[in-house]
Parts: C-alpha cells; sequence; structure tokens
C-alpha cells in the first residue's frame, strides 16, 4: 500500500499533531531523537511558540543530548515591529559542547583516514535587526548584527579515532588549546521572490554576506568571511512536483599580521545541509562552493493546516580550498533521500540518508532554511 494512503487512512500525521500541539495551536513541543550517530543516542526536544503557530513572530528553543555527554541547546526570539514597517528584531543565544568533534584538516586533499577528534566548546549571542522595511520593500532585505562568541578547542576523546595531539602530522587549528572570545559584526542582504517560506513552488532566493571577527585574547586568530548563494524553484508537473536547484561560494581571508582564519569562520562542507553523504565538517578550507539539486514530492497535508510531508530526492557536490590551486583535487558529492516536514512559513524539519564515497550517512535538519 502507498505511503500517502497509509497516512490518510490511519490519519497518523493528524493524531501526531494533535499530541505535539496545544488544543489553540500556538504552542508545539516537538520530541527529537537521533539514533544514528557516531557520538552515540541523542534525544531532545523543540519548543515553538507564536500565534498562530507558523507565523513569522516567534519563539525557537532546541535542546538535545547524546550518549557521550555532548549538549547543545539554542534558542531564538523574531519580533516584526509594526512602529518601523514591519522591520524584524531576532535575539538568539546558544551553548554546546562536543567531546569528539570530527576534524580531518584543511584544503581539498583531506581523507578519511586523517580523521581525528577534538573538543569544542562554544558559547554565542547574536543580535540583528532588518533594514529594510519590507511593508514597503516585501521581497529586498538586509541587516546588520552583532554577536559574541567564545570557542575553546581541545583534545577530544571518543573510541572510533584517536584525538587531535599538537605533534600530530594533522595540523591543529588556530587556538588549540585556548579559550577565546569573539566579537563579530555582520551585514547582510537578500533578494527573496518565493510564494512560500515553507513549501516554495516558485520563485528565487539570492543571498549575500559579510562578517568581520577577532580574538580579544592574543590569539592571533580573526577573518573576514564573505559568501553569496543563489537557489531557485519550479514547479513541475504533475502537481506539487518541485525541482530546487542552488549554489552558494565562500571566501574567508585573515585579519592583521601572523593571524589566521578561526575556525568557526572557515568554510565547512558536510553535515545536514551541503554534501549530506559526509560528517559535518568533512570538509574545510578559507575557500569553497557547493551546489545542490532536489526533485521534491509533497503527498500529504494535514487537514487544511499548509502544514504537511514531502519526499525528496537530492544529489549534492562540493569542494573546498586554501588557494585557487587546490581546486583541482577531486570533487565530492552525495545522493540520497529525505522526508520534509513543512508549513507555510517555516520549513519544520527533515530526516534524511545519503551515500557518498566513504559510505552511507542519516541525518536530520531542523530549523533549516530550505
Amino acid at each position: 500500500m502507498p505511503v500517502a494512503v497509509l497516512f490518510e487512512r490511519y490519519h497518523i500525521i493528524d493524531r501526531l499533531f494533535d499530541l505535539f500541539t496545544n488544543d489553540a495551536k500556538t504552542l508545539a513541543v516537538i520530541p527529537v531523537v537521533v539514533p544514528f550517530n557516531a557520538s552515540g543516542i541523542g534525544v531532545g526536544a523543540t519548543v515553538i511558540y507564536n500565534e498562530p503557530l507558523g507565523s513569522a513572530d516567534r519563539l525557537i528553543a532546541v535542546a538535545l543530548v547524546r550518549e557521550n555527554r555532548d549538549r547543545s541547546i539554542s534558542v531564538s526570539f523574531g519580533r516584526r515591529l509594526a512602529s518601523l514597517n514591519g522591520r524584524a528584531l531576532s535575539l538568539s543565544g546558544s551553548y554546546s559542547a562536543d567531546h569528539d568533534q570530527r576534524f580531518y584538516g584543511f584544503g581539498a586533499g583531506t581523507k578519511d583516514t586523517d580523521e581525528r577528534l577534538i573538543r569544542v566548546d562554544g558559547v554565542d549571542a547574536s543580535a540583528s535587526f532588518q533594514l529594510i522595511a519590507p511593508a514597503r520593500v516585501p521581497e529586498y532585505s538586509a541587516g546588520v548584527g552583532v554577536a559574541f562568541r567564545r570557542r575553546r578547542i581541545g583534545v577530544g576523546s571518543g573510541d572510533r579515532a584517536p584525538g587531535l595531539a599538537r605533534n600530530d602530522v594533522v595540523a591543529v587549528p588556530p587556538g588549540f588549546g585556548r579559550t577565546l572570545d569573539y566579537p563579530e559584526f555582520t551585514i547582510e542582504s537578500a533578494y527573496d521572490s518565493r510564494d512560500s517560506v515553507g513549501r516554495t513552488t516558485k520563485g528565487v532566493v539570492a543571498t549575500l554576506e559579510s562578517s568581520v571577527t577577532h580574538d580579544l585574547n592574543g590569539g592571533s586568530t580573526g577573518g573576514v568571511r564573505v559568501e553569496g548563494s543563489f537557489s531557485t524553484f519550479f514547479p513541475l508537473l504533475p502537481l506539487y512536483r518541485v525541482l530546487y536547484l542552488s549554489v552558494g561560494a565562500a571566501g574567508t581571508i585573515p585579519v592583521g599580521e601572523d593571524t589566521n582564519v578561526p575556525l568557526h569562520q572557515m568554510v565547512s562542507l558536510g553535515g545536514s545541509s551541503t554534501l549530506r553523504g559526509y560528517p559535518s565538517d568533512r570538509f574545510l578550507g578559507r575557500m569553497g562552493w557547493w551546489a545542490t539539486a532536489e526533485w521534491r514530492y509533497r503527498f500529504y497535508e494535514y487537514e487544511d493546516s499548509t502544514i504537511g510531508l514531502s519526499a525528496v530526492w537530492f544529489g549534492d557536490v562540493g569542494q573546498v580550498s586554501n588557494d585557487a590551486d587546490g581546486f583541482a583535487d577531486g570533487l565530492p558529492w552525495s545522493v540520497g533521500f529525505a522526508l520534509r516536514a513543512e508549513q507555510n512559513l517555516i520549513n519544520l524539519g527533515r530526516a534524511q540518508i545519503a551515500y557518498s564515497p566513504e559510505g552511507f550517512r542519516f541525518s536530520v535538519g531542523v530549523g533549516e532554511v530550505f
């Protein structure tokens, strides 16, 4: 029996939706279980509050704990200000501790046998403000942001690979063994003509973002990062089929003499949104590019709520390097299948499995843009 028929006959999503939301449909508490991860099973929850549920003004909290004591918690709040023609103010904060983050070194020539483990502890607090009023110019946006970030990178621990040490053949990342504090300033702009944010069928999105940072602790780390992306959506026949194409590129340069770009500003590929057949941060470099193609098919909708499920076939390619010559060293790729939970104003999340030359990988994405 087709999956869509099963969902419709037994009202599976209807029952789950009623279970995880309040009667007024202003609050959703969604359990998160990540069963396939080298750090062990992860459990947590996502809490979304707004009125009505799915509107642009929202409070989102996400917490996750794994078997090896990895943990992360984040809270974000966004509000449109009617007195300023709908300009949005956003605040966010997060804390994370990763005891066994993968690290393969920098550049395009890294191999899976280079895998080492590092421990990364991070604290982030940020605020951003929208400069262009969406009430007057709905398809264009621009904003500025400030942030404080604290990072400590040290020797990791785990069973699948050795911890990174200073005398290793894999060079340690800048700031290794120190706790460094980073103020950050960001400016961003975007053009967005999508017909829906969470369940897009047509339109384009173009973004450009730049940021600058430098540590306050004499760690000689700091950089300027510029990133741009372009995405487009094409409706296909029969109904509810969509082709999604996206391409992006980013680059970083150090700030000051004898200064290195910090790890969190490096271009990173791998994980739940780029090169999904590879682990997070599988490829790191000072410059890089990536591209994705997806074929989406919406097969279920919860009554008239605009909340539904889509099946996705996808393919990813991308590459990083520390210099222009490094881009000639092969082309990583991955293909796979995903299941998306969507609402008109937000992508609720997705579960996906992907294959690359380094094997299969399962991942979950929550609160991602596309």
